[in-house]
């Protein structure tokens, strides 16, 4: 039972240690200029598109970008439903 416990304890020292770094990573390899960034998702179907359109919208929250974001969802199947999304 403690080695189950320590090795629970490993993995979420792991994770915790790993969201310490990343704010300082992406502010060391912050571009100096403000670049205008984009995200680019293209769903296949109606049920997939909120997911993938949230999803972006996370990551470009988690990306913490001061610059301009656009989140760009490229309908291929020309669904009225994608469009409504």
């Amino acid at each position: 039972m403690n080695i189950v416990i320590f090795v629970l304890c490993a993995v979420l020292m792991v994770f915790g240690i790993a969201e310490l770094v990343r704010p300082l990573v992406f502010w060391w390899l912050k571009p100096e200029t403000a670049q205008e960034f984009s995200i680019v998702v293209s769903p296949g179907s109606a049920d997939s598109c909120e997911y993938l359109v949230r999803s972006a919208a996370e990551r470009m929250r988690w990306l913490n970008l001061k610059a301009p974001c656009r989140l760009v969802c490229v309908n291929l199947s020309n669904d009225p439903e994608i469009d409504s999304i």
